[in-house]
């Protein structure tokens, strides 16, 4: 399937003081309940400083600032002065990092010490993604049919980023998040989410298949044990 064009009609505006402040309020009260604060952050002026401040409560906070037609360049992952878990794509990266040709690993490093954050991942769509901690680790691409990219980005965000505050290995999470990404391309647009049932079967399938997989610098079973179980899942 190919994307011909879309179109996009939105009131480019920030979110006014009132609603912000309303905001602000509720997740100062809010926010310090929770384990784990996801930020999906899509850059159409919601998201302010004010509500930015914020997050600095959360226990845990894992961010993704999109690039997108409507924002590019306008909303970049710098402007979170603290986060334990950075999920980006190779554009989103070097646009933050204000270097279109330098090696994704040392955008990586830069990153790392801009954002105070020492746990990222960098998805580069059919290439392998980059999971950082300290060490790198590159884990390969696992789809074998691909009917529509959309949202598969977003999806990995979001398993991945309980998979990192609940303390997974890196290159495990990376595993997990690229298991998902695979059965995403698969679902075109939005018409269905990955339910737990498929991505178990799909990873016991690779398992059959390959065996176990390679994934960074050591050899895991493609097949989580149970502690490491979501709950829920």
């Amino acid at each position: 399937m190919i994307k011909i064009f879309g179109v996009s009609i939105l009131e480019d505006y920030d979110i006014l003081p009132k609603l912000s402040e309303e905001v602000y309020k509720y997740l100062l009260s809010e926010i310090p309940k929770y384990d784990l604060v996801i930020v999906n952050d899509f850059g159409h002026g919601f998201i302010n400083r004010d509500i930015i401040e914020t997050f600095s409560q959360a226990r845990f906070l894992a961010v993704n600032t999109q690039t997108n037609t409507d924002n590019a360049g306008f909303n970049l992952i710098t402007k979170y002065p603290r986060a334990d878990y950075v999920c980006l794509d190779e554009p989103e990266t070097r646009l933050a990092c204000q270097d279109k040709y330098g090696k994704i690993e040392n955008l990586i490093l830069l990153l790392s010490k801009n954002v105070k954050c020492n746990k990222i991942a960098v998805t580069h769509g059919q290439y392998p993604t980059i999971m950082y901690d300290g060490k790198f680790y590159e884990i390969p691409t696992l789809s074998n049919g691909l009917k529509d990219t959309t949202g598969a980005g977003d999806a990995f965000f979001a398993i991945t980023a309980p998979c990192v505050a609940t303390g997974l290995p890196m290159d495990v999470v990376g595993f997990i998040g690229n298991a998902v990404g695979a059965l995403k391309v698969k679902i075109v647009c939005n018409r269905s989410s990955v339910e737990p049932e498929a991505l178990y079967k799909f990873i016991t399938e690779l398992k059959e298949n390959e065996n176990g997989l390679r994934v960074g610098h050591a050899q895991i079973d493609a097949s989580p044990p149970e502690s490491h179980r979501l709950a829920g899942w």
